[in-house]
């Protein structure tokens, strides 16, 4: 079981696995730079560079999103979201509802 991903069942692990993702982001980041000075933006420079956005602009806006009220990500039509397939989650809504759902490979 130390391969289950961290849950809100316990906390510490799931905020450092969360600064990891991101800290591993950045590092591809960096990489990606020296990359492009030194190959150019080929197949692998375009294929790094789309995950590094889709991570910053979807789900770092979502971890965002969290109200600071203790139950989380709080999402409305005013406040979308998108949950990282690898992070252990739970939905419970909070009155009337619609929502879509997505899966990316």
């Amino acid at each position: 079981m130390g391969n289950a991903a961290p849950s809100f069942d316990d906390p510490v692990r799931l905020l450092r696995a969360c600064h990891e993702r991101i800290l591993g982001h950045c590092e591809t980041l960096e990489r990606l730079a020296e990359h492009l000075a030194r190959v150019g933006a080929d197949s692998e420079a375009r294929l790094a560079a789309a995950r590094i956005r889709r991570y910053f602009h979807v789900a770092g806006p979502a971890h965002h999103a969290d109200d600071g009220s203790g139950r989380g990500w709080v999402l409305s039509p005013e406040r979308p979201g998108w949950i990282p397939p690898d992070l252990s989650h739970r939905v419970e809504f909070m009155g009337p509802v619609r929502f879509y759902v997505s899966f990316w490979r």
